[in-house]
């Protein structure tokens, strides 16, 4: 038996080695078929082909970026404020599907006064 196609060595079919996907994007899901097809031929050298769509999927990766607020401040650095608006800006129109999740916590010498939640014992 002989495959041949793309991505394909030997008898063994290698899906990182697929073109047209772009394994420095993993912003986004990337999807491409191949056609594979296997040859067989018997001992009165007579052959048969099939082929194959085979769909090789390279899945979206989590980017994390921190973003640091001063003490008391909802104001954000330069910093920040270019990559919300330079990087994470375009990605989200780029792909409506894709998720934002913001992770916060309150610095202990913040206090309560500020609008925030606060535990007492009565």
């Amino acid at each position: 038996m002989r495959y041949s196609g793309e991505a394909v060595t030997g008898n063994s079919f290698n899906p990182g080695a697929v073109g047209g996907l772009d394994p420095t994007n993993r912003l986004r899901q990337q999807t491409r078929t191949v056609q594979l097809t296997a040859t067989v031929t018997d001992a009165h050298n007579q052959s048969a082909s099939a082929n194959a769509p085979v769909t090789v999927t390279l899945a979206p990766a989590a980017s994390r970026r921190d973003i640091v607020f001063p003490n008391r401040s909802a104001r954000v650095n330069n910093a920040a404020k270019r990559y919300l608006i330079e990087e994470l800006t375009p990605q989200l129109r780029a792909d409506p599907n894709s998720t934002v999740i913001l992770i916060g916590h309150r610095d202990m010498s913040e206090t309560a006064g500020l609008g925030l939640l606060s535990t007492r014992s009565a």
